[in-house]
């Protein structure tokens, strides 16, 4: 095995110089260098990892078996080991590396910087590094692997012994995997510091790299484990401007993204290059973009620009709108920066110099900027504002940099290109930038603004030119990037949009460019900004807006008022103060001008303004708070009422306000109630549409409680309308409108004038003197009434005889008016007295003033036939004071109404009422009121003077008989002339006395039979029966003899003589030979009768009385007694009657067919079988109850209606043999005859029994019962029984 190569064994005398001289040489190619990176700088610790990777690429340059290289980079804690799978080492270019030897890359156009200087940098990782891999031995064709140490620590002697000592660690051939390695330990804390740096700015660029870098096919990095990759993905081809865009997949430990590029590349022959370099020479260059995943521009600002191959690492100031990647451009030898210093052409060999080769390079890749610009245009790239980038100005480029010929070669065609396309998004759409605004916001950059101030002065800027300038990051980015001395630019700045805004002078063109937008709050931001950076433009410009909304400057009077609410200010300016015009707009929320008006300023303001009365006191009035207590919001309220009434034509609408204080109103309210009261109190009187009574009310409520002067005006509304003083005026208490007319119209006395309106009753607690009641003016009426009632000269005479002057009458037509007004007036009612006793039926002698009073209005309305309105007034005794001298005139009317008729039936026909009612009101009248004139009716009803009458003394507390009266008549005496009438009480001071007419009636019996010629007379006739065979009979005989002796002992006589003569006698005694039957037919028609006893019935008359129905065939009569017992009268069998007897029938008959039309009217027996159904009905003892006459269908019957229910009755043909029928609960049937009167119970009563009914009765089984109802008084308090036929009543159902 080879363990040396660089072992000689030849000796030679100049080996050992040369060996001295070479160490020299080394020292001086490393020492320095290794001295800097004993503590690097940060651009060698971010190198070292792009000479390793330089170094990689070159392995393979110019190798036509070889395209691409693998890279991998191991960092396990702090060892970093790099490798890749390029070509073998030749001899050559190992021993270089070793002794850091470099012949240069000349005309060597694929070789990065092969073995040069730069590897010395990876030094800042460590300066020994361990090497291993392939060589390519001398007069070897294979490759053997090997494996050398470079130690490079310490100064010249360590150096010389590490170069030693690196030869020494050479071995080959030794078994290795085709992959060439690099291992170095960072030992110090800055090796370490090297590392991540490095690395870092590897994954900062290592994409731009594989973009540039075709040869490298992968790299891969481990650190500690976690794991990096690269690898390229698609590609497009062929976009707008040529370009393409590629596509980078990273894996960065667990996460996955891809970087993209837009490029242009160009790789073509320049003759320029060929000459220099003596052979063909293509120009290689690529512009790129790099895009992120919205495909906006994406700017890493910590990478560098420019690429030769690798990041010129160091480069990173020398700014551009692109990434510029080319083989071809020539560094300095730190490879830090392009050399652009000096002239184009070397002028020795008229070939390009360095610079000029790098100038070239610039030169093109102007072209392949404007590719780029069509390709970003084209295809929707973002962020297109970052093109401007490194065109503002010239890099600060200190070393092998020409200012003046980049500025004029390079970035001034860069900017003209630029404006030609358009870049600038001002959120809507790309614009070019000679189309836009730009903002000037590089004032606020300083660190004294923050970076809000900055956005703010965009933001100014930005709405004042809406849609003309960029987005805010543009106009950052643009402003930082972009050239200011350029005509075709428009800038626009703070101060440019105060003298805009002034300009327009008002807010009406800022709220049209605002739009939707809030141009207040913008303003209000913007004036803020400008006092605190500008402050001299407010002073200067007017720009700020005052509460008319015009823009005006800032002076010592303008002011803010944001606490003085806007009704105050509105309030303000209606009393014609000045205040919108030098206060600042309440929009401006923000900005204030260093003063502040608050509410008590702008109260005292209008306070100052309000001292002397004026219509401005009005506008004040309109003004409501609602943010007051209740009692003071209602006090505004009524003020601004009432003066809307009285100032109509000044008012306006009510405004509804809050935060005015209470204090603004101290004293102005006096005034205006002073003034108020006057233009009422000079009005004078009420009206329907100005001053009402609603209105009057509510103003004396309120200025009573507010303004106690009122109580001098005249205020207070009399009952003409009139307005008086308080102490002129009284209350109402409820005089009668009657009376308040009476006193006017007859009396010509308007009382009305000093009494309250009574609709201002609610105010009448205001009043401090008594209340005027109707009894006030007793004394009046007396005055009044008492007076003459005409004028007599003659009675009002002085002592000298002569009259008297202003002697005053009442014309008695004037009196009897007034008596019919106060007629009218009627006491109420009390609590304690029914509206029955109250009519005019009744009458209480123990009755009050105030009920007689109402009772002599009843009949004086019943007989004057007045219907006129009446008032009432409270019981008091004071009140009789009313009527007592008009109550007069009432008699008088009421007596002259009675005196124009002779009799009570003329009298009740007029009035309509009925003979009975007008004796009651007659009785009253003459016991209560008046007895006078001709009002007293005797006992024939006839109208007669009090003094003509006597009173009828009762016998056994009855009058005297009517029997008796009756005789008198007949005996030409007709006593009722000179008796009162019964109902009229006993008015008069005579009286006759029952004995005393008894005997008066006894004489002339005994003088009328005396004279035998009156024995015929048949008044006479009648007279001595009714006296002797009727009273008499009544009477008894020992009080018969007692009160009429003469008669008594002369009745035998008178009977034989004059009551009934033998042919009477004879004519009654022939009616027993018609029999039973005949009897029965006949007894029925009175006029029957008394033909019987006038002789006047003969056989002939007999036989020509028509028969009778079967109803009346089978009639027999019934009478019901006290005891309830059913009594049976038969007429005897025997054909002859005794005289007496057959009178007595005819008598008792007669009275019994008036009963029994009552008991058969349809209307009596209905009401009786709903009585008597719904009371079966009501009691529960029974299964059904039925009644036949009822019907279920209204269309097929008669409505009655019983004590406020209706009932459908079914025609008479469809009735069955009885009413109702009742079945009982044990399956018990009974039928119910129902008999009904209108008598009371105690009334002797005839019942119909139909022949057939009887028979029916008869038929039933005993399970079943017929059975009669019988109901008394069937129309007002109906009282009944149940009666049977047979003896056994079924006691259980009937009771």
């Amino acid at each position: 095995m080879e363990n040396n190569i660089l072992e000689n064994t030849q000796q030679n005398p100049f080996d050992d110089e040369k060996s001295n001289i070479f160490g020299h040489i080394y020292l001086a190619n490393v020492r320095n260098r290794l001295r800097e990176l004993e503590n690097p700088n940060d651009i060698d610790c971010k190198r070292w990892i792009w000479e390793l990777v330089q170094n990689a690429k070159d392995s393979i340059s110019g190798r036509s078996d070889r395209t691409s290289v693998d890279i991998e980079i191991i960092i396990s804690g702090d060892t970093y080991t790099f490798r890749h799978n390029g070509s073998p080492f030749t001899i050559s270019n190992l021993t270089a590396l070793l002794y850091k030897y470099s012949s240069g890359k000349t005309n060597d156009c694929e070789s990065t910087g092969r073995f040069g200087t730069g590897f010395l940098t990876t030094h800042c990782l460590s300066k020994n590094v361990k090497i291993s891999g392939e060589v390519i031995l001398r007069n070897k064709a294979e490759p053997q692997g090997f494996t050398v140490t470079m130690y490079r620590e310490g100064e010249d002697e360590q150096l010389l012994e590490g170069l030693k000592n690196t030869e020494k660690s050479f071995r080959t051939p030794i078994e290795v995997n085709g992959w060439t390695t690099y291992v170095y330990e960072a030992v110090t804390k800055r090796n370490k510091e090297a590392g991540d740096l490095g690395i870092k700015n590897f994954k900062e660029n290592i994409s731009k790299v594989m973009l540039f870098c075709s040869e490298i096919n992968s790299i891969q990095l481990n650190e500690n484990g976690n794991e990096y990759s690269i690898t390229r993905d698609i590609v497009i081809e062929n976009l707008s401007g040529g370009c393409q865009m590629l596509y980078f997949h990273i894996h960065d430990n667990h996460r996955e993204y891809t970087k993209k590029f837009l490029c242009n590349k160009v790789d073509e022959p320049n003759e320029l290059l060929s000459q220099k370099f003596g052979k063909k020479r293509n120009l290689r260059l690529c512009c790129a973009i790099q895009l992120d995943e919205k495909n906006d521009i994406l700017i890493e600002p910590e990478c560098p620009c420019l690429f030769c191959s690798l990041p010129l690492v160091g480069s990173e100031k020398h700014v551009l709108p692109f990434i510029i990647n080319s083989p071809d451009f020539e560094p300095d030898s730190e490879r830090q920066a392009i050399l652009l210093e000096g002239n184009k052409m070397n002028e020795k060999t008229q070939k390009l110099s360095d610079p000029g080769v790098n100038m070239i390079i610039l030169h093109r890749a102007q072209e392949m900027y404007v590719n780029l610009l069509k390709s970003v245009c084209c295809n929707g790239v973002g962020k297109r504002y970052h093109l401007t980038r490194g065109l503002c100005s010239t890099p600060c480029v200190t070393n092998f940099f020409d200012k003046n010929w980049y500025k004029e070669n390079f970035m001034q065609p860069m900017r003209t290109i630029l404006h030609q396309h358009p870049i600038v998004w001002n959120g809507n759409f790309y614009s070019r930038l000679t189309e836009v605004y730009l903002p000037k916001l590089s004032a606020y950059y300083n660190k004294e603004v923050t970076k809000d101030d900055t956005k703010q002065a965009y933001h100014f800027i930005s709405k004042l030119y809406i849609g003309e300038v960029p987005e805010y990051e543009e106009s950052i980015l643009i402003e930082n990037n972009i050239w200011k001395k350029d005509s075709r630019l428009k800038f626009i700045s703070i101060e440019e949009c105060v003298c805009k805004i002034e300009e327009w002078g008002t807010m009406d063109k800022l709220n049209t460019i605002m739009k939707d937008d809030d141009a207040w709050a913008w303003l209000d931001d913007f004036l803020v900004f400008i006092k605190k950076h500008h402050p001299e433009y407010l002073e200067n410009h007017a720009i700020i807006p005052n509460m008319n909304s015009t823009f005006v400057k800032l002076t010592k009077n303008l002011a803010s008022s944001k606490n003085v609410s806007e009704d105050m200010i509105h309030c303000i300016e209606k009393l014609g103060l000045s205040w919108k015009d030098n206060h600042i707009h309440k929009s401006i929320l923000n900005y204030t001008s260093g003063t502040d008006h608050d509410t008590n300023y702008a109260v005292s303001k209008i306070r100052d303004h309000l001292t002397n009365w004026s219509k401005h006191f009005l506008t004040l009035m309109h003004y409501i708070p609602d943010d007051q207590d209740q009692e003071f919001i209602q006090k505004r309220k009524a003020i601004y009422e009432f003066c809307c009434t009285v100032w109509s034509d000044t008012m306006e609408e009510m405004k509804i306000i809050q935060t005015f204080p209470k204090e603004l109103w101290n004293g102005i309210d006096d005034i205006i109630f002073k003034h108020l009261i006057k233009e009422i109190s000079n009005y004078g009187k009420l009206d329907d549409h100005l001053y009402t009574i609603d209105f009057m009310i509510q103003f004396l409520k309120c200025v009573s409680k507010y303004y106690p002067d009122y109580r001098h005006y005249r205020l207070f509304p009399n009952q003409n309308g009139l307005f008086c003083t308080m102490d002129k005026i009284y209350e109402d208490n409820h005089i009668p409108d009657i009376f308040k007319e009476c006193l006017k119209v007859c009396f010509d006395d308007d009382i009305k004038k000093e009494l309250l309106d009574p609709r201002m009753s609610p105010i009448n607690y205001l009043l401090p003197k008594d209340k005027k009641s109707i009894y006030s003016y007793n004394n009046k009426l007396k005055y009044y009434f008492e007076l003459p009632e005409s004028c007599n000269p003659n009675a009002h005479l002085n002592k000298d005889g002569k009259g008297l002057e202003n002697i005053e009458y009442i014309k008695v037509e004037k009196k009897e008016l007034a008596a019919t007004y106060l007629i009218r007036i009627l006491p109420e009612q009390n609590s304690s007295s029914s509206a029955e006793q109250e009519s005019s039926l009744h009458f209480d002698y123990t009755s009050s003033a105030s009920s007689k009073q109402r009772k002599l209005y009843h009949l004086y309305q019943l007989f004057t036939k007045t219907n006129d309105i009446t008032q009432t007034i409270k019981e008091n005794d004071q009140n009789e004071g009313i009527w007592k001298y008009s109550n007069t005139y009432i008699y008088r009317f009421i007596r002259n109404e009675i005196e124009k008729w002779e009799d009570l039936d003329s009298l009740s026909k007029a009035l309509g009422k009925s003979d009975q009612e007008i004796l009651t009101y007659l009785k009253q009248f003459i016991h209560h009121y008046s007895r006078e004139g001709r009002v007293v009716l005797n006992q024939n009803n006839h109208f007669c003077r009090i003094d003509e009458l006597q009173n009828e003394e009762c016998f056994d507390d009855r009058p005297i008989p009517e029997v008796l009266k009756d005789i008198s008549k007949l005996l030409g005496d007709d006593v009722k002339n000179c008796l009162v009438h019964p109902l009229m009480g006993k008015p008069c001071i005579k009286t006759m006395f029952y004995p005393q007419f008894c005997l008066k009636i006894d004489k002339m019996v005994k003088e009328w039979y005396e004279k035998p010629q009156n024995h015929s007379n048949s008044e006479f006739k009648e007279a001595a029966g009714n006296l002797i065979e009727i009273y008499f009979n009544d009477i008894g005989n020992k009080k018969a003899n007692e009160y009429f002796p003469l008669t008594y002992n002369l009745k035998d006589p008178i009977i034989l003589n004059v009551i009934y003569d033998k042919e009477t006698r004879q004519n009654i005694t022939k009616l027993g030979q018609y029999g039973k039957d005949a009897i029965k037919k006949l007894v029925q028609n009175p006029n029957i009768i008394k033909k019987i006893i006038s002789g006047e019935l003969d056989d002939n008359l007999f036989s020509s009385i028509t028969h009778y129905d079967d109803h009346n065939d089978n009639v027999c009569v019934l009478r019901i007694t006290g005891y309830s017992k059913i009594t049976k009268f038969n007429i005897p069998c025997n054909a002859f009657f005794s005289f007496k007897d057959i009178i007595e029938f005819l008598h008792e008959y007669v009275n019994y067919l008036n009963d029994f039309k009552d008991s058969v009217k349809k209307e009596i027996i209905i009401y009786g079988e709903i009585y008597i159904y719904e009371y079966l009905c009501n009691s529960g003892l029974y299964k059904n109850v039925r009644w036949n006459r009822l019907s279920h269908e209204e269309s097929q019957g008669e409505i009655i209606e019983y004590n406020g229910k209706k009932y459908c009755i079914t025609p008479e043909d469809s009735l069955s043999h009885c009413g109702i029928i009742v079945e009982t609960n044990d399956h018990q049937t009974i039928y119910v005859d129902v008999k009904s009167t209108n008598s009371q119970f105690n009334s002797k009563i005839p019942l119909f029994f139909d022949e057939k009914k009887i028979y029916k009765m008869k038929d039933q089984y005993s399970f079943n019962q017929y059975v009669s109802a019988i109901v008394y008084n069937v129309k007002s308090k109906p009282l009944h029984f149940f009666i049977s036929l047979r003896d056994n009543l079924y006691q259980k159902i009937i009771q």
